[in-house]
């Protein structure tokens, strides 16, 4: 019970420094591609995504929205390992940010 209460308190602190110190402008998409390839797949309560979800299946707007509310991203933002760290989710946002659908260089292939 405790451990679940923890995991609870450090999502919540997790999730309030991201929505209000995320800098839309930092991060690195190499980086964040190599993450979000790795650990996007497998949600933290153990499923896994429906159907794929890469980065040109939203427009730059739509994954602004869903950085700005995280309920909103897959699995809620909450990936299984390796994507915890407020500088991970920069890195994510900036690969998924500037290979979205509308973006100069869209993803092309997963």
């Amino acid at each position: 019970m405790l451990k679940k209460i923890m995991l609870v308190v450090l999502a919540l602190a997790f999730t309030a420094s991201t929505v209000f110190a995320f800098d839309f402008n930092g991060g690195d998409g190499r980086k964040g591609k190599r993450l979000w390839k790795r650990y996007h797949t497998q949600c933290a309560d153990g499923k896994t995504l429906p159907n794929k979800v890469g980065a040109s299946t939203k427009t730059q707007a739509q994954w602004k929205d869903a950085f700005n509310n995280p309920a909103k991203l897959p699995c809620g933002g909450k990936w299984a390992d390796g994507i915890k760290t407020e500088e991970d989710m920069q890195n994510v946002f900036r690969y998924l940010f500037d290979h979205a659908a509308d973006s100069d260089q869209p993803e092309t292939c997963g």
